[in-house]
């Protein structure tokens, strides 16, 4: 399954002296090339970045309605018979405003540059989610492949994913779960690497995070244990299973306690003089920066509708088949970014949005 991310939030511009700008068009190999990249916020304090990038080609490969492949030479690129003859998932389609389809990421690039902005409503925008290897680490690329106006039936802004992960008993670390309420899964993703390995599978952490359980609601009770039937049961072979995730990126809002206060400022409440209120700082609180992807629901279509796929084989037999080995020079520990846990803090649930439960 290809990994793919849908955010829906406003827009944000890279800052001017940013590592990656906004926009960026430039010459190699006698060819013209642009790219783009800029932010993406259900909120303001919660930003996945998104990115495109594109270059002049002789020859557009690509494939037709009955996935064909096809080749269009660059200059009927806007030919709007050949246009449609195109398969839709290969067509860039972009909704601001009117709308407009591109087969070249070149153009699509140029088109954003000039129509994107802050005073935009939030969007939706929506791509492949892959994965990058950089001086010994890897990074996630959300390459943008559609920008459409926000459906009716969504709930809220959010930075959803859709991943794919491959695991076993071993890949989950329950440490936490009876104090927190808090699981991890460090299992394996798909992505394409080059030409010569295709595609392979990669470590990928997912966070199950239930810490804002009611148990004594039965509704929130009935959707956990659903969940955990994909988690739990799992033994020492590997499965795979897609998983629909939000991605949280920035500081959480944190519920005010007295844990906040100094030695003087408890004293205070203790012997009368003060209220835990009468410390309550104004506005919402932030806790500590977090990146994380957490479980919301198995993604159940296609060859994972019924749940989990049985790989038959042991983790062992399974790695050496599937698993990228990184250059002799470079670790799988080098290549893997860590991504330290993070101590979650419980806060009183009204509503039951299983995303807002979850994430």
């Amino acid at each position: 399954m290809q990994n793919t991310f849908s955010f829906t939030g406003t827009f944000s511009r890279p800052k001017e002296d940013a590592k990656r700008p906004y926009y960026h068009e430039f010459t190699k190999n006698n060819r013209r090339m642009r790219s783009i990249n800029f932010g993406v916020k259900p909120d303001k304090n919660n930003i996945g970045f998104v990115e495109m990038f594109g270059l002049e080609q002789d020859v557009i490969k690509t494939r037709d309605k009955d996935n064909n492949p096809i080749e269009i030479d660059w200059a009927d690129r806007f030919d709007p018979n050949v246009l449609a003859n195109v398969s839709i998932k290969r067509v860039i389609d972009l909704g601001i405003g009117d709308r407009q389809e591109f087969l070249s990421e070149f153009d699509a690039i140029e088109y954003l540059k000039d129509h994107l902005n802050e005073d935009l409503p939030p969007l939706l925008y929506s791509g492949r989610l892959n994965k990058q290897f950089y001086q010994g680490k890897v990074f996630d690329k959300f390459q943008l492949q559609s920008v459409y106006p926000i459906p009716e039936n969504n709930k809220g802004l959010k930075l959803r994913t859709n991943i794919e992960l491959a695991y076993n008993k071993d890949c989950i670390d329950m440490s936490e779960w009876k104090e927190k309420k808090v699981l991890y899964i460090d299992g394996y993703t798909p992505t394409y690497i080059d030409k010569d390995n295709g595609t392979k599978f990669i470590p990928q952490r997912l966070v199950f995070n239930a810490s804002k359980i009611d148990q004594d609601n039965p509704v929130h009770m009935k959707q956990l244990k659903f969940r955990m039937q994909f988690i739990s049961p799992v033994g020492k072979k590997m499965v795979r299973l897609a998983w629909e995730t939000i991605l949280v990126n920035g500081a959480e809002t944190v519920e005010f306690d007295e844990s906040m206060l100094t030695t003087a400022q408890k004293g205070s409440i203790e012997c009368g003089l003060k209220t835990l209120e009468d410390y309550r700082p104004r506005g919402q609180i932030f806790g500590q920066r977090v990146s994380e992807y957490r479980m919301i629901c198995p993604h159940l279509e296609k060859e994972f509708a019924e749940g989990i796929v049985d790989t038959d084989q042991n983790f062992d037999d399974w790695e050496s088949e599937n698993v990228y080995i990184p250059p002799k020079e470079e670790t799988l520990a080098d290549v893997m970014e860590e991504t330290p846990k993070k101590e979650e803090e419980k806060s009183p649930l009204d509503e039951f949005d299983a995303e807002d439960i979850f994430s």
